[in-house]
């Protein structure tokens, strides 16, 4: 497949601001009979998303690993860490949105047109959606996922992402057909770029983030996160393992973070903890503002968690997310790179697991709540134990093995 790379020059004025090494809010104020009301959320249907998912050519249930040597050194019962790696052949989770998202579009599009309902076979559909083309930013993963899923359809892709992303991340998306658009900034500068270009040429924007596009796609994108974590109820069922005590969620817009909220928002949940980089730290500051207002990190989005590198929450999303998740916590990148190590290089007959900045992110709070100054005291005040189960979710493979293998190499400080 050939490959389209533009260089878009945008400017940029970020400041550098003195945070600290980690930070966290308690969140009190949550309350979930407030999100179960949510009209946007409540028309997901969990069932027809999952048998969306299973009627993919490439579906397959990914891992759910235990960790138990692991757990024994971070003084907790049992790690659980669910290995999005294998998702679609794509290397993380993002495909179960972005596909679910595209399909409820089509569905949409072709009911405009007076078409029936989506039939690949059908030669008038496919000539109506070989004129389609999808758009989306990205900081490589959600990308990706678009670009796979037009290109299943029989669709166009344009992508724009971040002109300082990894190499291996823009070939990713280009190697799928996609044309790739490289912005200079950050990723909500490629947010903004999407929408001029989508409205100029009349493009679909499939974006995981409701600060552009519509909200029902937004919604969608979280929706297609839910058969995960009916994934996950499933392997434990199977496993006779107990629901988890902690469930802990990397965040960036608030998608995924988002969909957790709206799965556990039952009896005997899992107390929810958001993890962010702690110079794009958007959800905290939000969260944590006497109205739980949207908020733009103040940090200077310069972190290795690419995929989390987000300024500014989805409206829809933190909804959800203000009145679900118990805390909000932002770490440094150096707890991220010690949670790609230990994954990667197992203790004893703990399985290896391959995870990217962002996917080890989970692991790094595990790690910061043990030798961070700045979160003393903060396990005992979520009552987290020895007994306690914790599930983690590695939310990506190793999207930039240059890095990797930096960090890898890398002599402990």
């Amino acid at each position: 497949m050939s490959m389209q790379i533009w260089i878009l020059t945008l400017h940029s004025h970020n400041q550098l601001y003195c945070v600290p090494m980690c930070r966290y809010y308690l969140n009190n104020r949550a309350d979930p009979e407030v999100f179960r009301a949510n009209q946007l959320f409540s028309r997901l249907k969990p069932h027809e998303i999952y048998r969306f998912h299973s009627s993919l050519p490439e579906y397959r249930r990914t891992p759910l690993q235990s960790l138990p040597n692991l757990a024994q050194s971070l003084r907790i019962g049992q790690l659980w860490i669910k290995d999005e790696s294998y998702r679609f052949g794509l290397n993380a989770f993002k495909g179960l949105g972005a596909s679910y998202a595209i399909y409820k579009r089509v569905q949409q599009l072709l009911v405009r047109k007076g078409l029936a309902k989506y039939d690949p076979s059908d030669s008038v559909q496919r000539d109506f959606l070989a004129g389609l083309t999808f758009c989306a930013a990205t900081d490589g993963n959600h990308g990706r996922a678009v670009a796979w899923m037009a290109g299943l359809i029989g669709a166009r892709a344009v992508i724009f992402i971040p002109d300082d992303a990894a190499g291996q991340r823009v070939e990713a998306i280009a190697s799928l057909g996609a044309e790739v658009r490289l912005v200079e900034g950050s990723y909500d500068q490629a947010v903004s770029e999407v929408a001029r270009e989508a409205a100029v040429n009349r493009w679909e924007i499939i974006s995981d983030t409701s600060t552009v596009g519509d909200r029902e796609t937004a919604v969608a994108i979280s929706g297609g996160y839910l058969t995960l974590f009916r994934e996950i109820d499933e392997q434990l069922a199977q496993l006779n393992a107990k629901r988890p005590d902690f469930l802990v969620i990397q965040a960036g817009v608030g998608a995924l973070a988002a969909a957790a909220g709206w799965h556990y928002a039952k009896d005997e949940a899992p107390k929810l903890i958001s993890v962010e980089p702690v110079q794009a730290a958007c959800l905290l500051e939000s969260a944590s503002t006497a109205d739980q207002s949207l908020k733009t990190a103040a940090g200077n989005l310069t972190t290795i968690m690419a995929g989390l590198n987000c300024g500014t929450p989805s409206p829809v999303a933190f909804d959800i997310i203000k009145d679900s998740f118990d805390l909000f916590v932002a770490i440094g990148d150096e707890y991220a790179e010690q949670g790609m190590k230990m994954l990667y290089q197992p203790q004893g007959s703990d399985p290896k697991i391959e995870s990217g900045e962002s996917g080890a992110a989970g692991l790094a709070f595990l790690l910061a709540l043990e030798k961070s100054g700045s979160l003393k005291g903060l396990r005992k005040l979520i009552g987290m134990n020895q007994e306690s189960s914790v599930l983690l979710i590695s939310t990506e493979g190793i999207t930039d093995r240059l890095n990797f293998n930096r960090i890898l190499t890398k002599s402990r400080a």
